[in-house]
Formats: C-alpha cells, sequence, structure tokens
C-alpha cells in the first residue's frame, strides 16, 4: 500500500483475475506504472504480479479507503478487469467522485 500511495499518473488495475492478469502484464511491458486492486488473496496471478514489481492492494474496491490506497486521486486512469459489472460500475462512480479527471 505504501508504494501506491506514492505512484503519480498511474493506472489502476482492479481485478487480477485472468483478463486483469493479461491487462497488467501488458501494461508493464509498455513501461506504465500501475497499482492493482485485487479482494481475493487466493489468485493464482496475485504473486506474479508482485514479482513484477507492481504495488497490490489486497482490499475490497468498491470501498473509498482502497481506492485511496491506490492514490486514485493522482491516478491518470482506471481500468475494471472485473466480470461483475454491477461492481464495476459502483467503483467507477467512486473513483470519479474522488477524481473528476
Amino acid at each position: 500500500m505504501a508504494v501506491a500511495s506514492t505512484l503519480n499518473k498511474h493506472v489502476i488495475l482492479v481485478g487480477l483475475g485472468h483478463l486483469g492478469y493479461r491487462v497488467a502484464l501488458k501494461l508493464h511491458e509498455m513501461g506504465e506504472q500501475i497499482a492493482a486492486i485485487e479482494f481475493n488473496a487466493d489468485t493464482d496471478t496475485l504473486s506474479v504480479v508482485r514479482n513484477l514489481g507492481i504495488p497490490v492492494i489486497h482490499e475490497d474496491a468498491t470501498r473509498p479507503s482502497s481506492l485511496e490506497a491506490a492514490n486514485i486521486k493522482d491516478a491518470r486512469t482506471i481500468i475494471m478487469a472485473s466480470q461483475n459489472d454491477a461492481m464495476n460500475l459502483q467503483i467507477a462512480l467512486k473513483a470519479r467522485s474522488i477524481n473528476p479527471k
């Protein structure tokens, strides 16, 4: 969390399932700064992403505190990679209320 809170103009990635994992790999390959939020600690991809140096916040992204821990105020964008569309919308609205840009 401490590393994620220092990022600036970064990408916040919510979800490290199969889609989120592939997105994280591609963003990392492109040299983007990334902070990931993943609720499920048992996700196989979690350790691989951490080994790439990507900070992972293990928390529920629907809580404003998890978005703040990922420094949403200074983020460039947020990518929703969860399969739950209602949750993605809820997170996007909270993110926009914290960072209208």
